[in-house]
């Protein structure tokens, strides 16, 4: 049993075999050089048209959680800024909003340096239906040449998986889409974790506002995030909350009301917390969060049962935007050492309680002591 405490909160964890039985990935198919977009693989046996050919998934079994993970959106791909993303602590790269080319050099790096991972946060491919690319700009085909394509230039296994959305809104077209993407990315890549990144409750969904119907919870935010598991199925419960934002001072009400509720679903599904949180001033609105106010974020994810912390940006704290080090690279790196020790820690652990007392909170929504 472990117990720590900070910020008049009170956690407790216990030893499980949260995640069951680690199943190896294994790619059996990848090349040194980038490959074809028309590139496919079916058995050589095969008389059905190009539409039914039998093609050779690139992993076996499903996806399962074996480590924690510490990552940063927008991160560097060149040899020299992976080197120093990794020096600073990390293990987990997002890379995103970029070109082909990018993910390519990210990709075929890590795999040079060693023990640097990656989920594809790429809107051509897969990300938000491939929508920079145009309106429903994917198809089977082109999510399987694109899974082929990546494992072309990773032998070593880096990939981790894709981010299939980023904040959501639970419509009909999404639902479709999200859920097309997945089951092809599923069929050509099992043993890889589909990722979606669900709004915060200041977003459009609130802790005020109208449930979607009578079936879910108490409020709309907590029937969209539930709604939202059930519907589409994502492998991990996946939220951002920056509580820094407009003037916030970190401590408010819903942010401990969504971590809260993020826990419940995590243990009632079965899913990983991945949580991403606030290092820079954002649209220059709010405060800019000190080292200290990083830390106690990142706490605060580890307490409610993360298994994957993500800082939105990495580009504009330890590191520049080609990978340079700052002046903030060994406060970075001693926080990383720091968070990374406890989260491996916790890794294969789940969370027991957590207590909330009355003056947690600048707006307070409990009496007493609250129990999750």
């Amino acid at each position: 049993m472990l117990q720590f405490n900070f910020a008049r909160h009170s956690f407790q964890w216990k030893r499980t075999n949260f995640y069951g039985k680690f199943v190896a990935k294994s790619k059996i198919l990848w090349r040194n050089d980038f490959v074809s977009p028309n590139l496919f693989h079916y058995s050589q046996n095969s008389q059905d048209s190009a539409s039914e050919k039998e093609y050779t998934p690139i992993s076996s079994g499903k996806w399962e959680q074996t480590r924690f993970y510490l990552g940063s959106c927008l991160g560097p791909v060149t040899y020299e800024g992976l080197s120093t993303y990794k020096e600073a602590g990390f293990n987990l790269s997002q890379w995103g909003l970029r070109g082909d080319t990018y993910f390519f050099e990210g990709v075929k790096n890590s795999n040079k340096i060693g023990g640097l991972y990656s989920v594809m946060f790429n809107e051509f491919r897969f990300m938000q239906a491939g929508t920079a690319k145009g309106e429903l700009a994917f198809n089977e085909n082109s999510v399987r040449n694109a899974i082929y394509e990546f494992a072309a230039v990773d032998p070593n296994d880096t990939i981790v998986g894709y981010a299939v959305w980023d904040e959501p809104s639970i419509t009909d077209r999404y639902v479709s889409e999200a859920t097309k993407m997945m089951e092809y990315i599923n069929k050509y890549d099992p043993n890889s974790v589909r990722f979606i990144n669900l709004l915060p409750s200041y977003g459009i969904y609130t802790w005020d506002s109208d449930k979607v119907d009578g079936t879910f919870g108490e409020s709309g935010y907590e029937a969209y995030v539930e709604e939202h598991i059930q519907k589409v199925n994502p492998d991990t419960v996946g939220l951002d909350y920056y509580p820094y934002l407009m003037g916030q001072e970190g401590y408010t009400a819903d942010w401990f009301r969504d971590m809260g509720l993020y826990r419940k679903m995590s243990l009632k599904y079965n899913k990983p917390i991945w949580y991403y949180y606030q290092i820079v001033q954002i649209s220059g609105a709010g405060k800019k969060p000190t080292n200290d106010d990083i830390r106690y974020q990142m706490y605060v994810g580890l307490a409610y049962g993360a298994k994957q912390l993500s800082e939105w940006v990495a580009i504009r704290d330890g590191l520049d935007h080609d990978g340079n080090k700052t002046e903030k690279f060994e406060e970075v790196k001693a926080r990383n050492a720091e968070l990374m020790t406890v989260g491996s820690y916790l890794s294969d652990k789940t969370s027991v309680a957590i207590y909330q007392t009355k003056d947690s909170f600048y707006s307070n929504p409990f009496k007493d002591t609250a129990k999750f």
